[in-house]
C-alpha cells in the first residue's frame, strides 16, 4: 500500500470528532488474517471490541468469517443484528447481566451464543436461570495462563471444575477459553510461548 495511506486529502471539510474507516486497509488486514490459518476461516473468531461497527461485521461474512468474540452484551447484540451465526461473550455474565444475556438469546434464537465461566458459583447461577427459561447455555471454562485478569488459574484443579459443569443439566460445556494478551515479543516468540502454554494444559 502507498505511504501515508491514512492521510485525508480534504480534512478541512470534515467536522470533528469523527471515525475514519479505511475499507481497503481493513480488507487487506482480513486477507492477512486468513493467510495465517491457510484459508481455514472456520478457525477464526475475531474480536469486535476494537471497532464495534456493523458494516465491518458484514464484511467479515463476505470472507466467510462467521464467528466473532465480544466483550459486552451490547457488542453481542450488534453481532446478532448483523446475523453473525456464532457469537462468544468473553466475560461471564453475573448479576443483572444474566437477565440481559437470557433476553438476548431469546431475541435471536438463530444465533449460536456462548459465554465463559471461571468458577462453580457462576456456572450454577447460569444453570439456574437457563432452567427457569427452558434454555441450554453454551459455556467455555476460562483459564488464567498469566494475564491475571479473569479465569481460574491453571495451577488450580480446573479439571475438577469441568466435571462439575458437566453435571449442570442446562449448561453445555463447549471447551476451554484462554486469552494470551499478556504475551510479549515478536510473532515467533509469542507463538512459541502460546504453544508451550497449550501443551502445558493439554
Amino acid at each position: 500500500m502507498q505511504n501515508n495511506w491514512w492521510k485525508i486529502n480534504s480534512e478541512i471539510r470534515i467536522d470533528t470528532p469523527f471515525l475514519a474507516v479505511y475499507e481497503d486497509r481493513i480488507q487487506s488486514n482480513i486477507k492477512q488474517l486468513i493467510k495465517t490459518v491457510n484459508g481455514e476461516t472456520q478457525k477464526l473468531r475475531p474480536h469486535i471490541k476494537t471497532h464495534k461497527i456493523g458494516e465491518i461485521l458484514d464484511l467479515f461474512k463476505t470472507y466467510n468469517i462467521n464467528k466473532v468474540k465480544c466483550a459486552t452484551i451490547a457488542e453481542a447484540e450488534l453481532a446478532a443484528i448483523h446475523e453473525i451465526p456464532d457469537v462468544l461473550l468473553s466475560y461471564q455474565p453475573v448479576g443483572v447481566k444474566k437477565e440481559r444475556w437470557i433476553s438476548l438469546l431469546k431475541k435471536y434464537p438463530n444465533v449460536a451464543f456462548s459465554t465463559i465461566v471461571d468458577n462453580l458459583d457462576s456456572a450454577k447461577a447460569l444453570d439456574q436461570i437457563a432452567q427457569k427459561n427452558n434454555l441450554k447455555l453454551t459455556v467455555y471454562l476460562d483459564l488464567n495462563t498469566g494475564m491475571n485478569r479473569t479465569g481460574i488459574s491453571i495451577s488450580k484443579n480446573w479439571e475438577a471444575l469441568i466435571y462439575e459443569i458437566f453435571k449442570l443439566q442446562n449448561l453445555h460445556f463447549a471447551g476451554i477459553h484462554i486469552y494470551d494478551g499478556h504475551l510479549k515479543g515478536d510473532v515467533t516468540q509469542r507463538i512459541s510461548t502460546a504453544s508451550n502454554l497449550f501443551f502445558s494444559i493439554n
